[in-house]
């Protein structure tokens, strides 16, 4: 899942991108998929997302904003969600 572009918010790709709300990102242009892991610990995965909004994205580093890509780009009409572990989850796996 994780092995076409996955950047975490201190990345190596692109530098240090800051956001309130999201941890990581791994986005695959090749089948129009973006998986997110959220702060609270909530995985979803968006599918049909633009290739071209993902490439764009992936090389316009002075214009990345984890939070516009989301809400302009995996909130499009036509695209489909998933969500793939629910917050409550992450909360009892990192209180052990």
């Amino acid at each position: 899942m994780f092995n076409a572009s996955f950047q975490s918010i201190n990345s190596a790709a692109g530098g240090f991108i800051n956001s309130t709300v999201v941890d990581s990102i791994a986005t695959d242009a090749i089948s129009g998929t973006v998986t997110v892991l959220f702060k609270s610990g909530a995985v979803y995965r968006y599918d049909n997302v633009s290739r071209r909004a993902i490439v764009k994205f992936n090389i316009d580093n002075a214009a990345r904003s984890l939070g516009k890509f989301i809400n302009n780009t995996c909130k499009a009409d036509g695209v489909s969600y998933v969500e793939l572990a629910p917050a409550m989850w992450y909360s009892l796996i990192t209180a052990v």
